[in-house]
């Protein structure tokens, strides 16, 4: 069971985000997203994928795993 939540994490990481991400810059660029709103895209970018890094690793140490 453990294995089978660490692969959907990494496919999560790896699959979903990519894409979502990617969809989302798609999304700024077809509607003529201004400099501030793509500038606000490449902030924001990072910091969600740091958050969400850190999110996993904490409910891992919940649940008494090690990250």
């Amino acid at each position: 069971m453990k294995a089978l939540k660490i692969i959907a994490g990494l496919i999560s990481f790896f699959v979903v985000m990519p894409i979502w991400y990617y969809l989302l810059h798609y999304l700024l660029i077809k509607s003529g997203a201004d400099d501030l709103q793509m500038f606000l895209f490449w902030v924001y970018l990072p910091f969600a994928i740091f958050a969400g890094l850190i999110f996993k690793i904490i409910e891992s140490i919940d649940r008494g795993g090690k990250p």
